[in-house]
């Protein structure tokens, strides 16, 4: 019994040790080097202050339909090789089709990782969009991570995502509160922004931020500094005359939301407040369709609970033309992407 004590007491020191040799300590913010497109086309927008946008957590390629996940009460850790090669071949079919968009925000991108196979999941995307910009921002990176013990979750490198048409002017990641204290923090995710400035044709700039809040974090109190650091940005920027758009997933639900029919009660999700922002900024979802589902059970259609978690922000001088969640019944994640066309006055 000794021994063994001491086997495990010697495992668990040489798991915090490499947690700390290797831990992913980000500055509070740090400059990003876009990847420039590789097929570059002379830039032919119909009318420049018109642009579109499409939000979408991929999960990793990992949480498709058929899955279920051991955080979430399921009982798998990663999904078949099968599977997560489906579900990327899904993902870069459904990227190859939004040739026409301007700017696409991706979460849940792994760049090397035991999860997705060590698939370089940022660079097949930016290779299917070849002529867009490419922007990666890490905030998960650990070189091993012991839970579950019966099948440790080894390796992860992942982050968000930007492919812009456009070229940015400016791009940095920015670190937001931490959700977990050392030590468990070193095998967690770091949540940041990826903040980007783009010049638009009358002088003024776009800051587009994208975004994934905090999951695990049943009474908000760090969504809700997360969401403070947001302001902080946010404000300024657009009275300073800019455009702002804030996309992704923010594990929250926007502001007027309700719950599906089928969301247990207890569910942790909460709303952003109704008075978070001024009357005239605004929160844009297709109230009509869920963008998350639940993930203790793979996805039955009426039965298992979904939910709306990823929409955009807009200041008040971005005008919406048209939004729309676009519904694969999640086939390839367990988040859908979600579409918005505005308009900047």
């Amino acid at each position: 019994m000794v021994a063994l004590v001491a086997i495990v007491a010697f495992c668990l020191g040489a798991i915090l040790v490499l947690g700390a040799l290797t831990d992913f300590r980000p500055a509070g913010t740090e400059p990003l080097t876009p990847v420039p497109p590789r097929n570059k086309e002379d830039e032919d927008l119909q009318n420049e202050n018109i642009y579109s946008f499409l939000i979408w957590n991929i999960g990793y390629a990992g949480l498709g339909r058929e899955a279920d996940l051991f955080h979430d009460g399921g009982k798998m850790v990663f999904p078949g090789r099968q599977a997560s090669r489906k579900n990327l071949e899904g993902i870069k079919g459904l990227a190859a089709r939004m040739q026409n968009v301007d700017f696409l925000l991706f979460q849940e991108v792994d760049k090397n990782a035991k999860r997705s196979y060590y698939q370089n999941q940022a660079k097949q995307l930016s290779d299917t969009l070849s002529q867009y910009f490419s922007t990666f921002a890490t905030n998960y990176k650990a070189a091993f991570i012991p839970y579950p013990f019966s099948q440790p979750y080894g390796k992860v490198f992942s982050g968000l995502l930007t492919l812009s048409r456009l070229k940015p002017e400016e791009s940095m990641r920015y670190s937001l509160p931490s959700e977990y204290p050392w030590p468990v923090s070193m095998f967690f995710v770091k949540r940041c922004f990826l903040i980007q400035r783009f010049k638009v044709n009358n002088g003024k700039e776009l800051l587009l931020i994208n975004t994934h809040k905090s999951a695990y974090d049943n009474e908000g109190k760090v969504k809700e500094k997360q969401m403070i650091e947001l302001k902080k940005i946010i404000i300024p920027e657009y009275e300073r005359g800019n455009y702002v758009v804030v996309g992704g997933d923010w594990n929250q639900f926007p502001p007027g939301y309700r719950e599906q029919e089928n969301m247990p009660p207890d569910d942790p999700a909460l709303n952003v407040p109704d008075d978070f922002m001024p009357q005239d900024w605004q929160w844009v979802f297709d109230s009509k369709h869920p963008t998350n589902r639940k993930m203790h059970m793979p996805y039955e259609p009426g039965v298992t609970p979904t939910q709306l978690l990823d929409f955009f922000l807009i200041s008040p001088n971005v005008e919406v033309i048209a939004s729309s969640t676009i519904d694969q019944q999640f086939e390839f994640s367990d988040h859908h992407p979600v579409y918005m066309r505005v308009r900047f006055k």
